[in-house]
């Protein structure tokens, strides 16, 4: 994740906001006015209109509760204080979980990361999959050198670069995906890593042009029945980014890469960040029904 997604004023505000923490000393607790999300025809959450009874004659739809939660953790900023042994990770905790569920069930020996940020996810997944694979790595690439501070100003009590993997298991990039020499970069890191099974997660810039050319530079990468995870299609709808965002991007993707399914087997916890995001390559002739 590079972007905070804001409009100019809410930026400059939110950066006076940073700056003033930073000269005073204090820990920020930032809380963004962002608008409500689009109504209940945007959704793409698994279940939405299931009804749960929570007595006492109050009702909501599986939509209400989760889309609240959402709209909580953007306006509340809570993706920026969630912390993997003190390195901010930038993830839906339950995301997370899942997302470790599928490196588990799947064991890809390359993860390729756009939006690197501080670079505690980094860290968790190459944890993750070193203690599958040894050999494994993870590739992450971000425009910034923000190891030191997230793009909300938020410090990390721990440097993901501290961590023995960075530089190592971990491998960061600093510069745009789709730029030839660091798509060049990314594919010669792959032949000395001799790798065959490489997992993609689209973190980067959240905007569907940014988002789509990503996929489309990088997805070639991905094996038969391979996946890709595009995170954060919720801001479609969070942050009004309807048919500029990166659920935008993913149904653009599958109109120019028709072999791409979505799969939902990793919403089981209902509140996630990327509703519909979960893309599995499945070529004629595979048989792709066992993750």
């Amino acid at each position: 994740m590079w972007e905070l997604g804001s409009t100019s004023s809410r930026a400059t505000s939110l950066n006076f906001v940073v700056l003033l923490c930073f000269a005073v000393g204090v820990e920020l607790n930032i809380e963004l006015d962002i608008p409500p999300p689009l109504p209940a025809e945007h959704s793409i959450y698994v279940d939405k209109d299931q009804l749960v009874d929570l007595g006492n004659g109050k009702q909501l739809t599986v939509d209400d509760i989760v889309i609240g939660m959402e709209f909580l953790f953007e306006r509340r900023v809570l993706y920026d204080k969630q912390r993997w042994k003190g390195m901010i990770m930038e993830q839906n905790p339950l995301d997370a979980f899942a997302i470790q569920h599928f490196l588990y069930k799947t064991k890809p020996d390359v993860l390729i990361e756009f939006g690197t940020n501080t670079g505690g996810a980094a860290v968790f997944y190459a944890e993750l999959m070193t203690a599958y694979n040894p050999a494994s790595h993870v590739i992450t690439i971000d425009p910034f050198d923000r190891v030191a501070r997230s793009h909300t100003g938020y410090v990390p009590e721990v440097l993901a670069s501290s961590s023995p993997l960075w530089g190592t298991v971990v491998r960061p990039i600093v510069g745009i995906p789709t730029w030839r020499n660091i798509s060049s970069m990314v594919r010669r890191l792959l032949k000395e890593f001799n790798a065959s099974n490489v997992f993609i997660i689209e973190d980067g810039r959240h905007r569907r042009h940014s988002v789509l050319s990503n996929l489309l530079m990088y997805h070639d990468l991905v094996k038969p029945c391979g996946w890709i995870l595009v995170q954060d299609t919720r801001l479609d709808r969070t942050l009004h980014r309807a048919g500029e965002g990166p659920y935008a991007a993913v149904k653009e993707f599958l109109t120019l890469a028709p072999y791409y399914r979505v799969r939902r087997d990793f919403e089981y916890y209902l509140f996630t960040n990327n509703p519909m995001g979960w893309l599995q390559k499945v070529l004629p002739y595979h048989d792709c029904s066992a993750l």
